[in-house]
């Protein structure tokens, strides 16, 4: 029985391989990696004849690869072994040319993501595939962009076909008051598995550690696209997590996410030098990241700002960004922003009266 497992990005292949050796599971991996070495196929096969290369292709069971290095090698593979089942972790990112032709040609696949999350990112702009055909329209094709996972999701629910979907909602990344921020987007309810994730904090006698959820607010921003003032406060907020030893190292322990890239280049400019390994970059390349400690930095002039903050599934019941932004934290969540302007969008409305009864809002002349 040979399964090929697939994924997206070689970080993520590589996680799924980490994972496979700490089970004692043996495994080949294709293509380039920077952390595993013994089981790459370019090092099992140096120096060996054909006939070996071939017994070393039919001894394996699992092969582990992405997308691209699968669809460079899949057909000459498939004259030595029969691939039986496909995985493919991060479905929700991939978009259905690239996966399709691997597909059909093996007899079961297991799609693994998350729908609510971004889409897959591509050059092509949002254009739909104005199918007039009944049969076409109703395996819910319209976005060019779109995941197959996402429109064979939409395919069971519509048509009633539970038995093709599971729901992984036991996790190990998010504090119980945060997971619950994002529960309505998830049919079942999220579930921390980790014992710390369902402790309350030991009161310090400061706001901002005291709180799992904090909103700071802030007037409407004079600037487009960042501003100076959230900025010197993020600077302080975290000064403060480093003095009461809750950040103990700036890379692994804190995330900024802002939308805009003039955003992301004033804090990071305004940054301490020991400050300057934090990660500090916009929502989709956070995706697949975690950190202790999350600062969300939304530093909006107009409506129009905020609608570049949004990026709604198909039905409109999601905002993906603020979904994937949100569930990056895994202990604090700190959002600057002005809730007057965020109240008009029925996302973020709906988060800060989240936050207003199991967090803290603060106005940003109150914190320091």
């Amino acid at each position: 029985h040979h399964i090929l497992i697939l994924s997206f990005t070689n970080r993520a292949v590589d996680e799924i391989c980490l994972n496979l050796k700490k089970q004692s599971i043996p495994f080949i991996r294709t293509g380039q990696s920077e952390t595993i070495n013994q089981e790459l196929l370019d090092q099992l096969i140096a120096d060996k004849d054909f006939e070996e290369i071939e017994e070393i292709i039919k001894r394996n069971r699992i092969w582990v690869a992405t997308v691209q290095s699968c669809n460079a090698w899949l057909k000459d593979m498939l004259n030595i072994v029969k691939i039986d089942e496909l995985v493919i972790d991060e479905a929700s990112q991939i978009i259905e040319n690239n996966i399709l032709g691997i597909i059909a040609k093996v007899m079961k696949t297991i799609l693994v993501g998350d729908q609510n999350q971004l889409p897959p990112i591509t050059l092509q702009t949002k254009e739909t595939f104005q199918f007039k055909n009944t049969q076409l329209k109703s395996l819910c094709y319209d976005y060019y962009n779109k995941s197959m996972m996402e429109r064979l999701f939409q395919v069971c629910e519509a048509k009633g076909w539970n038995h093709s979907i599971t729901m992984l909602n036991e996790h190990y990344r998010m504090h119980k008051q945060i997971a619950n921020l994002v529960q309505e987007y998830y049919a079942d309810a999220l579930i921390s598995k980790l014992p710390q994730q369902q402790q309350n904090l030991i009161p310090k006698g400061n706001i901002l550690v005291d709180s799992r959820l904090v909103w700071i607010d802030f007037p409407v921003s004079e600037h487009l696209f960042y501003d100076p003032l959230q900025v010197q406060y993020i600077i302080q907020i975290l000064k403060v997590f480093k003095q009461y030893n809750i950040i103990q190292n700036y890379d692994k322990d804190v995330g900024i996410v802002a939308p805009f890239r003039v955003m992301i280049q004033a804090i990071y400019k305004e940054l301490p030098t020991d400050m300057k390994a934090i990660t500090i970059d916009t929502v989709e390349r956070f995706q697949g990241s975690e950190r202790k400690i999350i600062i969300i930095s939304l530093p909006l002039h107009n409506e129009n700002d905020l609608n570049l903050t949004e990026a709604l599934s198909s039905d409109g019941r999601v905002n993906r960004k603020l979904n994937v932004a949100i569930t990056r934290a895994q202990e604090h969540l700190i959002i600057l922003g002005c809730s007057k302007l965020c109240k008009k969008s029925k996302h973020y409305n709906n988060l800060l009266h989240k936050i207003q009864s199991s967090g803290i809002m603060i106005n940003h002349q109150e914190l320091l």
